[in-house]
């Protein structure tokens, strides 16, 4: 599996998300799982969003082997959501090595 870490920006409204800009965003990352990344990776969420806009996009992200959440105090990544049985919900992996989607 890769490490693929999707960096979310948002670049309109001073850096804001709205809850209309959801879908759009959603399209553009599926987009690119599901023409050239495939779903058998580690998505790694980073960005900064409110917490429904991270609950969100796990649940979008939810056909993934495995999806974290970039942890910038420590520098790593933190497992919020696993089908894979040798990557555990709470585990942390390091961000060595990630691929940007």
């Amino acid at each position: 599996m890769k490490k693929i870490m999707v960096e979310v920006v948002i670049k309109k409204n001073g850096g804001i998300i709205a809850v209309d800009d959801l879908e759009k965003l959603k399209g553009k990352i599926l987009y690119y799982i599901e023409k050239s990344i495939g779903w058998n990776n580690i998505f790694i969420l980073s960005g900064r969003l409110p917490v429904w806009a991270y609950s969100y996009l796990t649940h979008v992200l939810h056909p993934a082997k495995v999806v974290g959440c970039f942890e910038p105090r420590s520098n790593c990544a933190i497992i919020v959501m696993s089908h894979a049985p040798e990557v555990r919900e709470g585990m942390t992996i390091t961000i060595e090595d990630t691929e940007n989607l």
